[in-house]
C-alpha cells in the first residue's frame, strides 16, 4: 500500500525558528527568473509528508522545501 503525500505550509512562528538555523537561513530567492528583480520576496516554507525517504537525504531537512513567491 502506498502512502498519501501531503503538503502543508509551515506556520510563521515555526518558519522564524527554522530560519535561525544556518541550513535554513540560506533558503532565499536571489533574483526573479522573469524580471531579474532582487528584492521584495516573501519566503514561504512547506513540509511534504508521505514521500519515501532517500537513503542519501539529510535527516534534518528531509521533507522541508522552500517555495518562493
Amino acid at each position: 500500500m502506498t502512502s498519501k503525500i501531503s503538503i502543508e505550509e509551515i506556520p510563521d512562528l515555526e518558519v522564524r525558528r527554522l530560519l535561525k538555523d544556518t541550513k535554513f537561513s540560506r533558503l532565499k530567492p536571489v533574483a526573479c527568473t522573469h524580471c531579474g528583480e532582487k528584492a521584495g520576496f516573501e519566503r514561504r516554507l512547506f513540509q511534504i509528508k508521505g514521500v519515501p525517504k532517500s537513503k542519501h537525504a539529510d535527516d534534518e531537512i528531509q521533507g522541508i522545501k522552500a517555495v518562493l513567491d
